[in-house]
């Protein structure tokens, strides 16, 4: 993709790269400037829901104080004891005690002007005297639950937000427990409260709610009192609630306008209360106004400058590629054929020293097309060549099939069928004999049919061991090596000793174990037919998953590069056959020294030999050594000549490669026999 790109372009893409290093350390410290900001801004709003929330325990302390010092007036609690019926005797008790406790609450509401209203209840919970407002059924209904709490905890105790259908502005309760006379513990007699309005807590974050700063003040889930307007505040609550409502945590939010927030909640310590937990929010630093107007201008300058930076680089991208738009015109004329002469300065350089430079390489590169294309044509004709070669080598190949064919045929025909043609018509002499029966001479001839048929059968499991040994499905590739080998021994064609050592690996699949039974038939039919060995080896190992087969014998050898001609039909089956199923095979021979052919494959994963359970030792490849003066021997000389010959059919039968199929030897066996036969 990038070879279409022009200098221009390149200049352009050159400039945005050395850009973006200076554009990142500039990102860099803009983000750290931001995050450091937002670290300062968390900080103060810990410091003001901290100092918040320190004035409203404070205020809480000091009405609590006051109710305290009401619950333990002899009044009150002679009043409450006369109430529930349990008057102690150094107490007097008259009609006049509640006119007496409703003096003192009215007194204490005349200092306090904070209380709006003070109030008892006897034991059981119940109102039994309420001064001042707001007065009212359900008001008084939610203070039950302050009222309850106290009794159960005999503790003093706040309440979260209370409201009024009379009066706009929130209330709170504060409750406190009433002993019995003389007792600061025990069994409680009653509860003493007071009503307090939200305007004193107000003014305890007043001065802190400056700006675009939010305080709220939260007691059990529900808004007291806040300074944010009416389009913040269910933002605001709704985000601390979904962060679990717990205190003493930092969360963002969106707020109105979808300005990203950042707020921090702080824990009113009132006690045995309703949870009170105070909230500062603030806008981030990257939303505040003006760093925002800061932030926007800074990218605006910067992509000015980035901008400027282009501009320049297009102007220095144009005046260096002008020179080199004029040398790409001439150079397109040469390539259209327009060659110039030998003595002629194909290119007119200009420009730089850089294209100068190139011009005279161009004028070089004019000077060698001629040649070029003289070995062009020449490498064409080669090419052509190699085709007519690839063509042979098919057309070889399908000779071979149709030989294949011809010979299976021939077996069937010339060796099987006359053995069956025989043992027909010895049975139809022993049926059309009419003399008197002679069971010795019924026997001897049932025994010759009996010989001609298993003869017969015998040739047919030659003929099928030929197409596909059964033993490699069976027991496996090993097993069909050591099937081939006897056939070879039981020949009588003076096959070399050929050893199998190893163990085939467990995993194969029937396309492996095909292959690697045909290599190590065709590399054992070059051991008989054309080595002179007088022993072999062929040696299966398996490790650390890399599956490896040799087949070396220790005969004349060949040159290596003889392998290499495409003429070579056998090994170049070889090498296509270890192709097909991803393995490499590899040859290695010297002259006088013998011949190794190994076949390697990486299987899926490490394997283990079927009945070995240690791990295979690693395969030589070193040739076996004749031994001494065997190289010479006139028995190996002779016994590599009588291979060749098929002397009963009077004629030397080849391969398509000029070697000698192993068909013909099983043709010259099946035509001895069926001579026996007749």
């Amino acid at each position: 993709m990038t070879g279409s790109w022009s200098l221009r372009t390149r200049f352009i893409l050159v400039t945005l790269v050395s850009l973006l290093p200076i554009l990142g350390v500039v990102s860099y410290i803009v983000y750290q400037s931001l995050q450091n900001n937002l670290d300062q801004l968390i900080d103060t709003e810990t410091f003001s829901s901290d100092t918040v929330a320190q004035g409203l325990e404070s205020t809480f302390e000091d009405n609590l104080s006051v109710l305290n010092n009401l619950a333990t007036n002899d009044v009150v609690r002679a009043t409450a004891s006369e109430t529930n019926g349990a008057v102690p005797p150094n107490v007097v008790a008259s009609s006049q005690s509640k006119t007496a406790a409703k003096q003192l609450f009215q007194e204490v509401q005349t200092y306090r002007r904070n209380i709006t209203a003070l109030f008892m209840t006897d034991q059981q919970g119940q109102i039994i005297l309420w001064e001042g407002n707001p007065n009212n059924p359900d008001f008084q209904a939610q203070v039950n639950d302050t009222i309850a709490r106290t009794s159960t905890t005999s503790a003093s105790a706040v309440s979260g937000s209370l409201t009024s259908p009379s009066d706009s502005a929130g209330f709170i309760a504060l409750t406190s427990p009433i002993f019995a006379p003389n007792q600061t513990s025990g069994e409680i007699r009653g509860v003493a409260g007071a009503i307090l309005t939200v305007d004193p807590l107000r003014q305890t974050f007043t001065p802190f709610a400056r700006g675009d700063t939010i305080i709220m003040v939260v007691a059990d889930r529900q808004i007291v009192t806040t300074s944010a307007p009416d389009t913040e505040r269910s933002s605001l609550l709704n985000a601390f609630l979904n962060a679990d409502g717990t205190t003493g945590q930092v969360f963002r939010y969106q707020g109105a306008g979808n300005v990203d927030r950042v707020a921090v909640s702080t824990t009113v310590d009132i006690g045995d209360s309703a949870p009170w937990t105070v909230i500062v929010s603030n806008p981030t630093p990257i939303t505040y106004g003006p760093t925002q107007q800061l932030l926007q201008r800074g990218i605006a300058g910067t992509i000015l400058a980035v901008l400027l930076t282009i501009l320049l680089t297009l102007i220095l991208a144009n005046r260096t590629a002008r020179p080199l738009d004029r040398l790409t015109q001439q150079v397109t004329s040469m390539s259209a054929g327009d060659l110039p002469a030998r003595d002629q300065p194909p290119v007119e350089l200009h420009g730089g020293r850089e294209v100068r430079k190139l011009g005279l390489a161009f004028q070089e590169m004019a000077r060698r097309l001629a040649s070029q294309v003289d070995e062009l044509a020449t490498s064409t004709q080669m090419r052509e060549e190699q085709a007519d070669r690839l063509r042979d080598l098919n057309r070889r190949n399908i000779r071979a099939q149709e030989e294949e064919r011809r010979r299976i045929a021939g077996d069937i025909h010339d060796a099987v069928s006359p053995l069956i043609t025989g043992a027909l018509y010895q049975t139809r002499a022993l049926l059309l004999d009419t003399s008197a029966p002679d069971p010795e001479r019924q026997r001897t001839g049932l025994n010759d049919i009996g010989g001609l048929l298993a003869n017969a059968s015998d040739e047919l499991h030659g003929v099928i061991f030929d197409l596909r040994p059964p033993d490699l499905d069976d027991l496996g590739v090993v097993a069909a090596i050591e099937r081939y080998i006897a056939n070879f021994n039981r020949g009588g064609m003076g096959a070399p000793n050929i050893t199998v050592v190893g163990q085939e690996p467990t995993g194969l699949t029937p396309e492996i174990r095909v292959t690697v039974y045909r290599i190590v038939q065709e590399a054992l039919h070059n051991v008989v037919r054309h080595s002179g060995a007088d022993e072999a080896v062929v040696a299966l190992e398996t490790i650390d998953g890399q599956f490896q087969v040799m087949i070396r014998d220790n005969g004349a050898g060949f040159d290596p590069e003889q392998a290499k001609r495409p003429t070579s039909l056998g090994l170049l089956s070889m090498r296509e056959r270890a192709s097909a199923i991803g393995a490499t095979l590899h040859i290695e021979s010297t002259p006088g020294l013998g011949t190794a052919v190994v076949l390697d494959r990486r299987m899926a994963t490490p394997v283990t030999g079927r009945r070995a359970q240690r791990r295979p030792r690693p395969l030589r490849t070193e040739m076996p050594q004749r031994p001494p003066g065997a190289a010479n021997s006139p028995d190996r000389l002779q016994t590599a000549a009588n291979v060749r010959p098929i002397r009963d059919a009077g004629l030397e039968a080849t391969g398509t490669d000029g070697t000698t199929s192993q068909s013909d030897l099983r043709s010259t066996r099946l035509l001895d026999r069926l001579t026996r036969a007749r």
